[in-house]
């Protein structure tokens, strides 16, 4: 019996290691398709194609960060659907719920990106932080 335990906690044992590798390659899968999800929405919301003279012509949007808003200009489109995501909504927002509405994929790097975007809105007079991960719309918004 005691020999059948032992070879039953080895068993456990291994299954427990293949199950944390396994967890372990689900966040990175997890975070590169988050990078992958911000790098598709950013390029097809700043980019935008126009037809002029029969001729298409391919339009950047954007040009330098928003003022107002630090950050790099990549960053345009992340804010701008955070603020449509807090336009939408009935009351103040976690982090967790944004990242949601931003069709984020759950998972502790998405969640950490959001936040210090959340932040430095915060910072800049465009969202209020309610309490620590809980943001809601400035009264008075600062451009």
């Amino acid at each position: 019996m005691e020999r059948r335990e032992a070879a039953a906690l080895v068993r456990v044992e291994e299954a427990r290691t293949h199950a944390l590798a396994a967890a372990d390659r689900l966040d990175a899968a997890c975070v590169e398709l988050s990078n992958l999800v911000i790098a598709r929405l950013t390029v097809a919301e700043s980019t935008a194609v126009a037809v002029e003279g029969g001729e298409t012509v391919l339009a950047i949007a954007g040009g330098g960060p928003r003022p107002g808003v630090r950050g790099a200009a990549r960053d345009e489109a992340v804010y701008s659907r955070i603020s449509e995501i807090f336009n939408k909504a009935a009351g103040p927002l976690r982090v967790k719920q944004v990242c949601e509405g931003l069709g984020l994929p759950p998972g502790r790097n998405a969640t950490e990106s959001v936040r210090s975007k959340l932040r430095r809105l915060a910072d800049d007079g465009v969202l209020d932080r309610v309490e620590d991960g809980l943001f809601t719309l400035a009264s008075t918004v600062v451009r």
